[in-house]
């Protein structure tokens, strides 16, 4: 019952975001993951209440992001890795587009991990896991980054996340 109460506790959410315009071309409702197919195609609030955010751009911006946040969050509850890989692609890019530089750095901080260890089995002492959902974490942070770069406002992050990421291939 609480998979279902995650799922559905941002419907609002979801009617006002603004994330279609960053989405991969893959459609995560043609995928049939188990995220997709609780949600479905259902908008039980309808139009109207999407007029609330569209009157304040800052509010939309943030209901969008708190959207994707959630999607990724009901993919990890479900264990959906490729519903995971395109809604953690689509919030990469909607960050990026939108330039939320520090939710980049936690979501590049989250994926890089302790710079200091070279990926391998979880170590016991630390907290960071190296993959999620059959994805590693280092290997996402590559595909990602160009979404990032493509910000010239974002052109240090980038860099900063890609040349830590060439130092743990020298390693």
């Amino acid at each position: 019952m609480k998979k279902v109460q995650l799922i559905y506790a941002d419907d609002l959410l979801a009617i006002n975001s603004d994330h279609q315009s960053v989405s991969p071309s893959q459609d995560p409702l043609q995928a049939k993951g188990p995220l997709a197919q609780l949600q479905g195609q259902s908008s039980r609030f309808g139009r109207q209440s999407s007029r609330i955010f569209r009157s304040n751009p800052g509010r939309q911006q943030s209901a969008t992001a708190v959207h994707l946040e959630n999607q990724l969050s009901s993919c990890v509850a479900l264990g959906s890795g490729k519903e995971y890989y395109f809604w953690l692609t689509t919030y990469v890019r909607y960050l990026s587009q939108a330039g939320f530089e520090t939710r980049l750095r936690e979501v590049c901080e989250e994926l890089l991990g302790p710079p200091h260890r070279s990926v391998g089995p979880q170590d016991k002492s630390s907290s960071w896991n190296p993959s999620i959902l059959g994805y590693q974490k280092r290997n996402l942070l590559r595909e990602l980054l160009p979404h990032i770069g493509t910000n010239i406002r974002l052109q240090r992050l980038f860099t900063e996340f890609r040349e830590q990421l060439d130092a743990l291939n020298v390693r």
